[in-house]
């Protein structure tokens, strides 16, 4: 329609559109190259609660191993499914702290490790201040520190000082219940 117009991209649009857009313009429309150098992040965007409509770029290794640590069958599923919709496959979960401990050690001696663990706070056998103690204490040898996971603090507890409580004991992010947006979920790993 316009001789001196590549690309035209009509709005509303969303980031990663723009983006194609504008490489294939540069690009003159060559696939090849365009594949080369577009290589979209994984995105998320939210609008259906109308107060997340932000769109939060995941930019982490989505192969990393994961452990949920929930007693609650319902959050598990939730928190799993969220992960899953990030773009992460290698999910594992246990219903408490105990089972957690167990499942870290185990894949140590298997020369395995978990990459980041959503720890649950309040769990009954073993809660999650003392599980994430535990599988530090895993990982004190010198050679196996560069394997520690990242613990994930997931609480209900959102008052003031409980999230440099978490931190202080060996976890290494916070989330707050209930975790009802993927956006929160990566903002958190992307601070780990």
């Amino acid at each position: 329609i316009y001789p001196d117009v590549d690309q035209i991209i009509t709005r509303p649009f969303k980031k990663e559109m723009l983006a194609k857009t504008i490489v294939m313009a540069i690009t003159n429309g060559n696939m090849n190259f365009q594949q080369q150098i577009y290589k979209p992040t994984k995105t998320t965007s939210f609008s259906s609660s109308g107060s997340d409509s932000s769109t939060e770029l995941y930019y982490g290794n989505q192969d990393n191993k994961i452990l949920i640590v929930e007693d609650n069958a319902l959050n598990r599923v939730t928190l799993e499914k969220l992960l899953r919709s990030i773009g992460f496959t290698n999910i594992e979960c246990a219903e408490d702290g105990d089972v957690a401990v167990r499942m870290v050690a185990s894949a140590k001696h298997a020369k395995t490790h978990y990459d980041i663990i959503f720890m649950d706070i309040s769990m009954p056998k073993l809660n999650g201040m003392d599980a994430s103690t535990a599988i530090n204490t895993l990982y004190n040898h010198k050679k196996s520190k560069k394997y520690k996971p990242k613990i994930i603090a997931v609480t209900a507890n959102a008052m003031i000082g409980d999230k440099e409580k978490y931190l202080s004991n060996g976890m290494n992010g916070y989330i707050s219940k209930p975790i009802d947006s993927k956006n929160r979920i990566i903002d958190v790993l992307n601070h780990l």
